[in-house]
């Protein structure tokens, strides 16, 4: 019996190694997020400016809000099933803190969100290249009216100090990591697995409409270092790194591991610790290490009469009580 190519790839290629499988989910939906997000901004940016040189109106920033919100939900809609769609090492490292992946396995997820990145921004700016050539007249400069470096990585407004720079980005990233809990703790509103991408698209889209002012919201440290590195090696030079300061590229890179430490802290200490332990669930989500069970926010178990919270909001007393990784 012929068998289809479908089914001859996935016998081919496939790959029963946990570190393997979460790895290149990770790359691949880092790569989407970046490809897509900072394919926005460079259309955003292009679209408002006249064949002259001239500003035709404003950006906008709607554009730039919805655009990184949907780009996330893309990202997290192809890879959450496998690795659960970390996307973030500021949101790796938290999930290491609170117990929900392993020192090894986050590291192989931070390498991959970077590798990811790198990949993307170089993919992008081959695809952008003769547009960008148009838009600068083939000077390449970090800022500027004819700068293209802030479509790539983040950069401050001139009159921001460093003080509040580093502050934005940990305030930023500690609300985004908050967001991120609520969403997949299935003790608060018990969110479905399939809504999980949707939910965190609209997070990033409120984000970026409170907080993409001050420093274009750096949230991501793999969003902007991968890219910011792509840039000093294809002709930006060390101005990439040290446009409005020396300091300020370390700002995006461990602001937002900061934050994210502390939102999920904050969200432990007033939300998770306070559930009654008689509806306490033991939580696996998507967000968890994947372990063939945690990363599909379907099994989470409780001893009350042995029963098995399926992730549909009802019990079914038929599937036999399992353990999985919090």
């Amino acid at each position: 019996m012929a068998i289809s190519w479908r089914t001859w790839l996935k016998k081919t290629i496939h790959c029963d190694n946990s570190y393997v499988r979460t790895g290149l989910a990770e790359f691949l939906g880092t790569f989407l997020l970046v490809l897509l997000l900072n394919g926005m901004i460079i259309t955003a940016h292009m679209s408002v400016r006249n064949a002259d040189g001239t500003m035709a109106h404003p950006l906008n920033t709607a554009h730039l809000a919805f655009g990184g919100g949907l780009a996330v939900m893309v990202a997290v809609l192809v890879s959450g099933g496998i690795s659960g769609a970390h996307l973030n090492p500021a949101v790796t490292t938290t999930m290491l803190v609170m117990g929900r992946l392993s020192p090894l396995k986050s590291l192989v997820y931070i390498f991959m969100q970077y590798m990811g990145a790198f990949f993307a921004a170089s993919i992008l700016y081959a695809v952008y290249f003769e547009s960008i050539l148009a838009y600068d007249y083939g000077e390449r400069q970090v800022l500027g009216a004819n700068g293209t470096a802030g479509w790539f990585a983040t950069y401050p407004q001139e009159h921001i100090s460093l003080v509040t720079q580093i502050f934005d980005a940990i305030l930023g990233t500690g609300l985004l990591v908050m967001g991120i809990f609520a969403i997949i703790d299935p003790n608060n509103m018990a969110v479905p697995k399939g809504q999980i991408p949707l939910y965190v698209g609209f997070l990033i889209s409120s984000l970026i409409f409170s907080f993409s002012y001050n420093a274009g919201a750096a949230l991501n440290p793999a969003r902007d270092l991968a890219p910011r590195l792509f840039l000093w090696v294809i002709g930006y030079g060390a101005e990439a790194f040290t446009a409005r300061g020396h300091l300020w590229w370390l700002v995006p890179v461990i602001g937002p591991h900061v934050g994210g430490l502390l939102g999920g802290v904050t969200y432990q200490m007033f939300i998770g610790a306070h559930y009654q332990s008689d509806r306490k669930l033991k939580p696996a989500t998507i967000m968890d290490e994947d372990d063939d069970t945690n990363a599909t926010y379907n099994t989470i178990t409780t001893t009350t009469h042995q029963k098995v919270y399926n992730g549909r909001r009802n019990f079914d007393e038929s599937v036999p009580l399992k353990t999985v990784h919090a």
